[in-house]
């Protein structure tokens, strides 16, 4: 086929390129070797390997633009899988070419890998002017990555209406602020919110006034929010809501992080870190900059979890030393908007921070014993747990689930239903139960109970039907609905 000839000259002229690199650095030694012999053949070695070096460059160049222009064709092809393996080829070859990581995107959002795109998008902002084409074209793409994902997680997301409108107007970067389609921030009845602010002494670099660009930076978002969010410093780490550190470096090239310590849909946690340090030179980060620091990964801590796609705003993607130490228009109006709409991840107000770290304990202890196959034992914590917090659906599907796996049939039916009552939305638990009453249906019939069985398995129909018309829903799901409704019809 006429594609799989062009990958074949494309690879062809890629090996050609080897051998030349290979005769050049053959070459090479031999001139060295032979430094002391006669100019002549000196001179003859130096224009063989003149030559050598111009078609290697020169064949590295045309393989180069070859699989770009092969992930163009594979692009148009709808071959998005193959169209994602040469444009990240082609970016590892020349990361400074725009089009390739907007190209990208382009075939990551087609293949369903969103937060990939997202990433490939932002790369596309690092490279370019804001007012370019190509920018304009890469912060629509993301706007619309963003109303995808939180489409995909219901239409019931009451966000969803009011990120949609954000997109059209240009004081605010809401749309970029939200990733994974999920809305995730504090809840405004939990404050103030507990922020412990680490001693960095021992740290290298670090500097007394660091502390007080913490304290600003709560006071700038506090004053931004216009007050919804409220901050109080604490001298406990264990009560605190946020917590700051400083380390000398961090990897990847960054100068903070602050990610959410979570579970399911609540918050346990922030933990910032600031770095004093560059990760690659190893020089001290200029205070400004540390400043500007403190008060975007605080923007994160408190739910902005993407980036600003303009370079004036302190959310920008990357931090820059002229960038500034103020909040902007856009800034402002962005943590105004979040805090208006419903988080679908945020704290349990009506826990205590130290309730909330008990029931953060006891689930991570129960699932360390479900892996280790230790199943009462995850369920007597479990249970705990539970007691601590009624309302989490998952871990009520989780009980069930464990029930299930002992064979504790009614136990299981139980909390699936639970977990239903709690979260109607949740799937598995639909194709669980559904299986189990199946079960259920046959043991009546088996003792002549016809009229409690087909109850049952109509149950079961409904539970499956719905389970089954989600996205990505599982086989056994489809084959336990086709089992219940042939069963159904012979009853």
């Amino acid at each position: 086929m006429p594609q799989k000839s062009r990958f074949l000259k494309w690879d062809i002229l890629g090996r050609l390129s080897i051998i030349f690199s290979q005769f050049v650095t053959f070459k090479i030694r031999q001139l060295r070797i032979d430094r002391k012999g006669m100019n002549r053949y000196a001179f003859s070695s130096f224009w063989q390997i003149a030559l050598a070096v111009c078609l290697a460059v020169t064949l590295s160049g045309v393989c180069n633009a070859g699989t770009y222009e092969n992930g163009i064709a594979a692009y148009k092809k709808k071959d998005y899988m193959q169209a994602v393996a040469l444009f990240q080829n082609s970016v590892k070859e020349n990361s400074q070419i725009p089009e390739r990581h907007f190209y990208l995107g382009l075939a990551l959002t087609r293949g369903g890998r969103h937060q990939e795109a997202r990433k490939a998008f932002e790369n596309v902002l690092r490279l370019v002017p804001d007012n370019s084409k190509i920018a304009a074209k890469a912060k629509k793409n993301m706007a619309v990555i963003t109303k995808q994902q939180m489409a995909s997680a219901g239409s019931e997301n009451k966000a969803f209406s009011v990120v949609s409108a954000a997109t059209r107007r240009e004081d605010n970067y809401l749309v970029y602020a939200i990733s994974g389609g999920k809305v995730v921030h504090w809840d405004t009845t939990h404050m103030p919110l507990k922020v412990y602010i680490h001693d960095g002494r021992k740290v290298p670099g670090w500097k007394s006034p660091m502390k007080s660009y913490v304290r600003d930076a709560m006071r700038a978002w506090q004053s931004a929010s216009r007050h919804r969010i409220r901050f109080a410093e604490t001298k406990n780490p264990d009560s605190a809501d946020i917590i700051v550190r400083w380390k000398q470096q961090l990897a990847h090239n960054k100068v903070g992080e602050s990610p959410f310590q979570s579970l399911g849909n609540k918050i346990i946690r922030s933990d910032v870190t600031i770095a004093t340090h560059h990760a690659q030179t190893g020089k001290p980060l200029p205070l400004p900059m540390i400043r500007t620091t403190a008060i975007h990964e605080l923007g994160h801590a408190l739910g902005i979890q993407g980036h600003s796609p303009y370079a004036n705003d302190i959310m920008y993607y990357s931090v820059q030393p002229e960038q500034g130490t103020a909040l902007t228009r856009r800034d402002t109006k962005t943590i105004q908007m979040l805090y208006k709409v419903e988080a679908d991840i945020k704290n349990d107000a009506s826990m205590s921070t130290t309730q909330v770290r008990s029931y953060y304990n006891l689930v991570q202890q129960a699932a360390s014993l479900q892996k280790q196959g230790q199943i009462q034992k995850a369920i007597s914590l479990y249970e705990e747990a539970l007691a601590l917090d009624s309302k989490d659906a998952k871990l009520h599907f989780v009980l069930g689930v464990l029930h299930q796996q002992l064979k504790h049939t009614n136990q299981a039916i139980r909390f699936y239903k639970s977990a239903l009552v709690r979260d109607r939305n949740l799937n598995d638990a639909k194709g669980y139960l559904g299986g189990l009453l199946i079960n259920e249906a046959v043991r009546y019939s088996k003792s002549n109970s016809r009229a409690q069985a087909k109850s049952k398995l109509s149950e079961a129909v409904r539970l499956l039907e719905e389970a089954a018309s989600a996205p990505n829903a599982p086989a056994h799901t489809k084959q336990n609905l086709a089992i219940a409704r042939k069963n159904l019809t012979l009853m």
